[in-house]
């Protein structure tokens, strides 16, 4: 027959006789508890059922109080120098399986040299198994931080190989922009060359069209006078033929004349004659 019983929320399959530590209960050594029954198993009968259970008991002695095995709680950062280790014990209490019945069984407490003499003897083993798990976890946790201190000293070593390729990397990236500034500077010293050739070229350009304007200008002015001496001999040529036209006239006013005095004299005549 066993059974699964609860307490300090965890289960635990039992049978009498059984010696199970559990999560510490405020009873002192030698008293009897009684435990949830979750279901119990009697050879092949399987009693799970609420109401038989509530029927059935789980009775367990108290045999002592005692501390659990150390638990070590140890925080690292890696190139920080942080290390920090802590352990840890839980208080628990050691119970023996008493009765596992389908019917409800009163409680019993043992007499107080009896179970005096069962925690003394508990406890000296229990001191001497503690003692014995100490040693092989102080063992433990001189190896555990033996290897931590080499991985920091590896990861030290690694983050200064890291360092020292960044920094080479940093280096060479410099030098490639150095370089870079240095052929965009010989560029810009071309551009600003070839930018003042033509710019001379431009001015030489510019001076020669002022030199030819200049000329056209000069030769403008002697062309003037030139042009004037030309208009004169036109106007003295246009007078000259004026005065040809008159004299022309005057001379035909003057035949006209004669024409007509001639003419009145042979008026007169005629008339003389008749």
């Amino acid at each position: 027959m066993y059974a699964v019983v609860k307490t300090g929320g965890k289960q635990y399959r039992v049978s009498e006789g059984d010696r199970i530590r559990v999560e510490k209960i405020s009873v002192e050594p030698g008293n009897q508890v009684s435990l949830d029954v979750l279901f119990i198993v009697d050879d092949d009968k399987v009693i799970t059922d609420a109401a038989a259970l509530e029927k059935a008991s789980v009775n367990a002695t108290v045999i002592d109080h005692t501390l659990g095995e150390k638990a070590l709680i140890f925080k690292f950062k890696k190139r920080k120098g942080y290390k920090r280790l802590r352990g840890h014990r839980q208080n628990l209490t050691i119970l023996e399986i008493a009765t596992i019945s389908t019917k409800k069984v009163a409680l019993k407490k043992a007499s107080a040299k009896k179970s005096t003499a069962k925690a003394k003897k508990s406890e000296e083993t229990e001191v001497e198994a503690l003692d014995a798990v100490e040693i092989i976890e102080t063992e433990a946790i001189e190896e555990v931080v033996e290897d931590i201190l080499v991985d920091e000293d590896v990861v030290a070593e690694e983050g200064e190989n890291d360092n020292d390729e960044v920094t080479d990397g940093a280096e060479a990236a410099q030098a490639n922009d150095d370089a870079d500034e240095d052929e965009a500077t010989a560029a810009d010293d071309d551009t600003d060359s070839a930018d003042s050739a033509d710019a001379d070229d431009t001015s030489a350009v510019t001076d020669d069209t002022d030199a030819a304007e200049d000329d056209a200008a000069a030769d403008s002015d002697d062309a003037a006078p030139a042009a004037s001496a030309a208009d004169a001999d036109s106007a003295a040529d246009a007078d000259s033929a004026a005065d040809a036209d008159d004299a022309d006239s005057v001379t035909d006013a003057e035949g006209a004349a004669d024409a007509a005095t001639a003419a009145a004299d042979d008026d007169k005549k005629d008339d003389s004659e008749a």
